[in-house]
């Protein structure tokens, strides 16, 4: 058990009040003896018993004075036994008021202060709406009135900070799904403005178009309305909903609406097949694959290679772009981090994100004016089930 401040001022009082007693008591002791050794000193028989009683008068006179100085000695002694008892009957008495009114005094003082002491531990525990009540010693009574006043203010400020909380993250889900509604609408723009080249050019040209380019816009409304569903659900942890698929054929799904507008090399294990949430793997690879258009100049060029190898699927995502500087690498999975004129610094966080949900893996490899280079690891499944 912690002994607190209240027991030790007790025991301090009690040890002072002790000492003071037996200091009491030996000095009373030592009068005690002082008195003793005057009646000695004195040798009254002695006294009387070389006197020559020259009459009977003279003896009568002389046992008298004895008796009357023994009475007065026995008197003396009977006084200083009393004296004694009273003393110590007093010393017991003024030590139980003493000690009660200490007591008293202490708990005034020991009771608020381990009250406040309560209330810091609540504040502590993040419960500002705790608060003392002000009764007490003035001095007491000031340091409760403060502390409220300091607990209202903290409260009041957590009340604004969660606010702010709310209103920020609310801004950076919004920021979250601009970007990943932008990478559906890109193949969408393109192949509508496919279809329209070709109907103003060749009508024969837009009726044999037509059905790849309603696959790409039906199959990229499709991926919209997945992340719109998944929009409310983004500030919980992720889950995956792990399917096991041949990536080849989602990739090679999404570059149709890309292919004849850039320029893209692919190299694929038709036959590997991982177990990953399909839909994330989508948002992986799309916002992968928009960093390597943003990144390459009209000339540039993307290489896609998709390997298996023991236990994993190995893809690759490099262009010849621009590259990323050495001192900006460590910070290209962090959220907001861009160099971008307009990039909102969330797309690769959210790769990264989601990629770790799928127990999968994550590097680049990036040289200034050179190109980048994105490798994922990714788990690889002996079953050929495509979902």
């Amino acid at each position: 058990m912690k002994i607190g401040l209240k027991y030790y001022l007790i025991i301090i009082f009690i040890i002072l009040f002790s000492s003071s007693i037996l200091l009491l008591n030996k000095v009373v002791q030592s009068g005690q003896k002082d008195i003793g050794l005057a009646y000695e000193n004195l040798k009254i028989e002695d006294f009387l018993s070389g006197i020559d009683y020259t009459t009977q008068a003279d003896s009568i006179n002389a046992e008298k004075l004895l008796n009357e100085y023994l009475n007065a000695r026995a008197a003396s002694h009977s006084s200083l036994i009393k004296m004694k008892i009273y003393s110590w009957v007093w010393v017991i008495v003024l030590f139980i008021l003493g000690i009660s009114v200490f007591i008293f005094i202490v708990n005034a003082i020991s009771k608020p202060l381990y009250e406040l002491r309560r209330a810091t531990d609540h504040i502590a525990a993040g419960n500002f709406n705790v608060r003392l009540s002000e009764k007490g010693i003035p001095e007491l009574r000031d340091l409760k009135k403060s502390f409220n006043m300091m607990s209202e203010e903290l409260e009041t400020t957590q009340q604004k900070l969660l606010a702010s909380e709310k209103e920020l993250l609310w801004k950076d889900l919004s920021r979250i799904l601009a970007h990943e509604i932008k990478n559906p609408l890109t193949p969408i723009k393109l192949a509508l403005e496919r279809l329209e080249e070709k109907y103003i050019a060749d009508k024969d040209a837009f009726q044999n178009y037509f059905p790849s380019a309603l696959e790409v816009i039906n199959n990229e409304v499709d991926n919209l309305l997945a992340i719109s569903r998944n929009f409310s659900d983004f500030a919980r942890p992720v889950e995956a909903n792990r399917t096991i698929f041949a990536p080849s054929a989602l990739i090679t799904e999404i570059l149709e609406g890309y292919r004849e507008s850039f320029p893209i090399e692919t190299q694929m294990d038709e036959t590997a097949h991982i177990c990953f949430d399909r839909n994330h793997f989508y948002q992986i690879f799309t916002n992968l694959l928009q960093n390597a258009l943003d990144a390459c100049s009209d000339k540039g060029c993307i290489h896609i290679r998709l390997s298996s190898k023991i236990g994993r699927v190995l893809l690759i995502i490099e262009d010849n772009g621009s590259g990323i500087l050495q001192e900006d690498l460590p910070r290209i999975f962090d959220p907001y981090f861009t160099k971008k004129q307009n990039g909102t610094g969330l797309g690769l966080s959210v790769v990264k994100k989601l990629t770790t949900a799928n127990s999968g893996d994550i590097w680049v490899d990036s040289t200034p004016n050179e190109g980048t280079k994105f490798i994922l690891t990714l788990e690889r499944s002996d079953e050929s089930i495509d979902y």
